[in-house]
């Protein structure tokens, strides 16, 4: 695999850079017919922002990268929505709720709020909260794919490349 430094004859707008390189890169024919040269890769919970970025960030890829959506917080409605949308299915190799996220367990927090009134106290109200899954638990899902790609293109869901 040939390694190249993002460095040369490239701008200050380093995302647009990497982008432009990326696309690049994956029209360069492969020596081996099975291999494909860029994944993009996306951790996101399925709401509207993240949705909303992801489509924006695949419109502007326009083809140039083979996709794969790990989501791993959101209702199943929100995550058919996202998998089943004909602009994602046209582009994805994996598009789904990672395992590991459907039955994570939760914690009860105990926050401090004032009460409003006349007579002003604090009180304490218990807020259910789900626990965090390390990315390093996602990136499981990658695995089966990553043979096929020469590079993986790792984004957070608040990463847009407009």
């Amino acid at each position: 695999m040939e390694y190249h430094h993002l460095s040369e004859n490239f701008t200050t707008n380093y995302e647009f850079d990497a982008i432009n390189f990326a696309k690049k890169e994956y029209s360069v024919p492969t020596t081996a017919s099975t291999v494909n040269n860029l994944l993009c890769v996306t951790f996101l919970r399925a709401s509207i922002h993240p949705s909303i970025n992801l489509f924006s960030n695949v419109f502007l890829m326009n083809g140039s990268c083979s996709w794969a959506i790990i989501i791993y917080d959101g209702d199943s409605k929100s995550v058919r929505y996202i998998c089943n949308n004909p602009q994602i299915k046209k582009v994805s190799i994996h598009c789904g709720r990672a395992p590991d996220s459907i039955n994570n367990k939760t914690v009860i927090v105990p926050v401090r709020k004032r009460s409003k009134g006349k007579s002003e106290k604090e009180i304490y109200v218990n807020i259910t909260q789900k626990l965090s899954i390390p990315k390093t638990v996602l990136y499981r899902e990658l695995l089966p794919h990553l043979k096929k790609f020469q590079y993986v293109f790792l984004m957070d869901e608040d990463i847009s490349l407009v």
